[in-house]
């Protein structure tokens, strides 16, 4: 609970009595390693923040082809927001990359938070604007930019994934197989 708060004083004008209400709402969690946290076809009840660990969202392809389509990392608020917000069935899983702990909102919570407070409906607002950013830009880098371009630029537009990500969660980030990021990192070398 400690890291979200610093979060939002760092990033937001929160009162203490926003966060007297927000303590009421928040529970520990911790996965291991390999944990299926959000399956396809089950309802996201939860907002989860991440003080340590990565988490990552992804589905299966027509060839069953892992696609990873967010990392999600320290300080960052990860959920499958269409499934959360419209209460529908999820198309994607959501997984502990490596152990993983920090806070969940539930969906009830959430909605009383919002209720009780303009400011939580705002910073909602910021954090959805976020992620619109984040998949806009990486729609860009998908499909605008060639491989060898998106291996090269990694620093550039997602530097955290290059120093934390295995190249096998990397490829399949890229919508590729780890042979394939091979074969292009071995050209990038040459």
């Amino acid at each position: 609970m400690d890291k979200l708060v610093k979060y939002l004083e760092d990033n937001y004008n929160i009162s203490n009595e926003e966060i007297a209400l927000l303590e009421q709402c928040v529970e520990a969690y911790t996965y291991t390693k390999g944990s299926c946290i959000s399956s396809v076809g089950a309802i996201v009840d939860k907002i989860y923040f991440i003080d340590e660990g990565i988490m990552r969202a992804y589905y299966t392809g027509e060839t069953d082809l892992e696609i990873t389509r967010r990392f999600y990392f320290e300080n960052d608020f990860c959920t499958n927001w269409v499934s959360f917000r419209n209460r529908i069935p999820s198309v994607e899983y959501i997984e502990a990359v490596n152990d993983v702990s920090g806070v969940s909102i539930s969906f009830s919570d959430f909605m009383k938070l919002l209720e009780t407070s303009t400011n939580f409906k705002n910073i909602y607002a910021h954090i959805l604007e976020k992620f619109q950013d984040y998949h806009l830009k990486k729609f860009h880098f998908i499909n605008n930019l060639t491989l060898l371009e998106q291996v090269n630029g990694m620093e550039l537009y997602f530097p955290k994934l290059r120093q934390k990500i295995s190249n096998k969660l990397l490829a399949s980030f890229l919508h590729i197989t780890p042979q394939h990021l091979c074969r292009v990192k071995k050209k990038l070398i040459k």
